[in-house]
């Protein structure tokens, strides 16, 4: 919410803590998160960076690991291709 002279504030925790999430996942700074949820130090900041950061690590390894086990799985297709008898009918 815009208070009248622009400032701007999110009311109550729920609102304060969606904020927050939304800033940390649009990587803003903790400065700009801190102001979203209306803090002075960086340990609630903390809660909110260090979850969406989590979650991203976890999705990029798993992309990574997707990426491994489908071309594992593309080669090994290809030499059991190879090797198959072919089909007499």
């Amino acid at each position: 919410m815009v208070r009248p002279g622009g400032s701007a504030s999110l009311h109550g925790a729920r609102a304060e803590e969606a904020g927050a999430r939304r800033a940390a996942e649009q990587m803003a700074g903790n400065q700009g998160i801190k102001a979203v949820g209306g803090w002075s130090g960086d340990a609630e900041v903390a809660i909110y960076t260090s979850a969406v950061d989590q979650a991203a690590l976890a999705e990029a390894t798993l992309k990574r690991v997707i990426a491994a086990d489908l071309a594992n799985l593309e080669d090994g297709l290809a030499k059991l291709g190879e090797k198959a008898p072919e089909n007499k009918r």
